[in-house]
């Protein structure tokens, strides 16, 4: 009978949709997790982190910082480029006169360091090499403080002849010193961008003079040493600059070796401004 087919197929449909619904839930039972109250609670694998992280991870991502902190304060910032100002003298080695002070003088350096190991020394300092690649400095010198009684001359109450050619000149007495400086130093950070900075450097040095209008120009053997502190890009500084160089300058020839030339010894206190690049 057409009925009875009509029964037939909808508990057949009544079945599977049985079927379908017990299979659903029994997908559903695995992710819940039903206390002793019969309660549900939600699966404690969906509230931990698959994976927990070890100790040696997290002791590398402490030194991972730690090195992009000292890249921060040690790979930064170590070329220089100072700007400084200076007062000295020069004067011939074993004399008492001819003495030639600086009225004003200004200089500038420009240079990087290396540092010669990774790890600060104790977490603060490091061991490095400067090398300035150009250093240039003038100075305004004085009148040349010749002595009152030179050749044995003596007109007038004590002016001598030299006082005399003195006189003549106008254009005024200068010193331009062009060279390269290299050597150690050690720097120290305290504290965050905090650097100070000793140093030692040896100074290659072409010299030249303009005295009573007469240019000479010889090598210098010079040396530096001083200290700076810089914080970030800014930092200011001093030195001392002393050596001796031979000149041939008819200034001195009265005390010139028999090459016409005399050894002058300078020396010169510089006070600068750094800039860290």
């Amino acid at each position: 009978m057409p009925t009875i087919n009509i029964k037939a197929a909808a508990i057949g449909r009544m079945g599977l949709c049985a079927a379908a619904l017990a299979f659903a839930m029994a997908a559903k039972g695995q992710d819940i997790v039903t206390d002793t109250l019969g309660t549900d609670a939600a699966d404690v694998r969906t509230e931990m982190p698959a994976v927990l992280p070890t100790q040696a991870e997290s002791a590398d991502t402490v030194t991972q910082g730690k090195d992009r902190g000292d890249d921060e304060v040690w790979k930064k910032r170590r070329k220089y480029f100072n700007l400084g100002y200076h007062t000295g003298s020069l004067k011939p080695a074993g004399h008492d006169g001819y003495e030639c002070g600086s009225e004003m003088g200004f200089g500038l350096d420009v240079g990087r360091t290396w540092y010669l190991h990774k790890r600060p020394i104790a977490g603060l300092m490091k061991v490095g090499l400067d090398a300035t690649f150009l250093s240039v400095s003038y100075d305004k010198l004085d009148e040349v403080d010749y002595p009152d009684n030179l050749f044995g001359i003596v007109m007038d109450g004590g002016d001598g002849m030299m006082d005399e050619l003195d006189e003549m000149v106008e254009i005024g007495n200068h010193r331009i010193d062009v060279g390269v400086h290299v050597g150690p130093s050690l720097t120290i950070n305290p504290v965050s961008r905090l650097m100070l900075r000793a140093y030692f450097h040896y100074c290659p040095t072409y010299s030249m003079l303009l005295i009573d209008e007469e240019f000479c120009g010889n090598y210098a053997s010079l040396f530096t040493y001083g200290l700076s502190v810089s914080y970030g890009v800014i930092g200011v500084g001093v030195e001392h600059r002393f050596g001796s160089g031979n000149y041939e300058c008819n200034a001195y020839l009265p005390i010139s070796d028999f090459n016409d030339k005399t050894k002058l010894k300078t020396s010169a206190v510089n006070f600068y401004i750094s800039f860290k690049l």
